[in-house]
């Protein structure tokens, strides 16, 4: 892996939900992991049918140096967007990653 390919910057974030409010419902915490540097090994926009109607959906490959714990759980925040881990690659002997993730269609307020 090329430090001049990893030319984005990527947030990963953990879901934390041992918050509570004042009534003791949980509450949506998403906690920072660290920021990386990326390279965007392929990326895809698509167009399909669901109950809702049509829902465009972006997913994008993303390349970094290993982060140990990193989860299916946690979510990358790349270009004012959120996407969800869908699967992640251990690329050598914990060389690198290939994180595979799907935009969630929130944006970064």
């Amino acid at each position: 892996m090329r430090a001049g390919k990893l030319d984005k910057i990527i947030k990963i974030e953990t879901y934390a939900a041992d918050d509570r409010d004042e009534w003791g419902a949980p509450v949506e915490v998403w906690t920072a992991l660290g920021t990386y540097r990326a390279h965007i090994v392929q990326g895809s926009n698509e167009e399909f049918f669901k109950a809702q109607g049509i829902v465009d959906q972006s997913a994008i490959i993303f390349r970094i140096r290993y982060v140990p714990n990193l989860q299916l759980a946690d979510r990358v925040v790349y270009a004012g967007s959120y996407y969800n881990i869908s699967e992640i690659i251990v690329i050598g002997r914990n060389h690198g990653l290939d994180i595979r993730t799907v935009s969630t269609g929130e944006s970064v307020p």
